[in-house]
């Protein structure tokens, strides 16, 4: 994943956003500024709020992903500003304000995504990205997210004040299972269910089998258990050196194993 690299480059709140995502699945399972919907603004290069290009980054992460055929790939940086959180005593919604001299407001909310370009090899691809591709400038520009158009919610969230821990891991290891069933969702219409080009609800094994796909007996013992939960394997911080992202078809190996003699 080379376009933003080296050479040119689950928590419980995680599993909290899935489930919300997943009680809401005609629109976006994550809201992925915790704020009320504004429009957001993508930024191009020669906008006069686009960050500068950090000459020497120097925390790279290296991203091994394993994809099906089957399943499509495209995975994606976003950057955003260290925008402020001020907490509001009285208990209504959080205010958010942008750092002194960032032209950032909740009104007017800009980021930049940039493709996260891979080396293929069969079905793996590799590739590295850098959490400081941008120099912070008066924004703090930062990585915020790794996102993936067949995923609902976000693949990684970067955060930098993590250090050390299980949020904070040396190594991390994501399996995603993909499947686009939705029988056990009680708020998917019926017409939605039977839709061939429905978008494939990727999750943890755990999940899927206990809100959207009926598994067969035997399948869900037969994946070693570390396959099968999230863990905590959905946030990076800046010590992070490596993710290694394995989806599953789960529709396809489900077809397989029911096949089975």
């Amino acid at each position: 994943m080379r376009g933003h690299s080296r050479r040119s480059d689950l928590p419980n709140c995680f599993r909290i956003l899935i489930f919300a995502l997943m009680i809401s699945l005609g629109v976006s399972g994550c809201d992925l500024h915790h704020y009320p919907t504004f429009k957001d603004r993508e930024l191009t290069p020669g906008d006069p709020d686009y960050p500068q290009v950090n000459p020497h980054p120097q925390q790279w992460v290296h991203i091994t992903a394993r994809i099906p055929a089957s399943l499509f790939y495209a995975l994606r940086l976003r950057y955003k500003v260290a925008f402020v959180t001020i907490n509001n005593p009285d208990g209504t919604l959080n205010r958010y304000e942008s750092p002194a001299g960032c032209r950032w407001k909740p009104t007017d909310e800009f980021y930049v995504e940039l493709p996260l370009e891979a080396a293929k090899t069969g079905d793996t691809y590799q590739g590295d990205l850098a959490a400081d591709y941008f120099q912070p400038g008066n924004c703090g520009w930062r990585l915020d997210l790794v996102l993936s158009p067949i995923l609902r919610s976000p693949l990684v969230w970067y955060r930098t004040e993590y250090n050390g821990g299980p949020r904070d891991p040396l190594d991390s290891r994501l399996d995603i299972w993909c499947t686009r069933e939705m029988k056990l969702h009680p708020q998917v219409p019926p017409a939605e269910r039977s839709n061939p080009n429905r978008l494939n609800n990727c999750v943890s094994l755990d999940f899927a089998r206990r809100v959207f796909i009926d598994l067969p007996g035997g399948f869900f013992r037969s994946i070693p258990e570390s396959e099968r939960t999230d863990a905590e394997p959905g946030y990076i911080g800046r010590h992070t050196k490596s993710i290694t992202v394995e989806f599953h078809d789960l529709d396809a190996l489900v077809s397989d194993y029911t096949k089975r003699p």
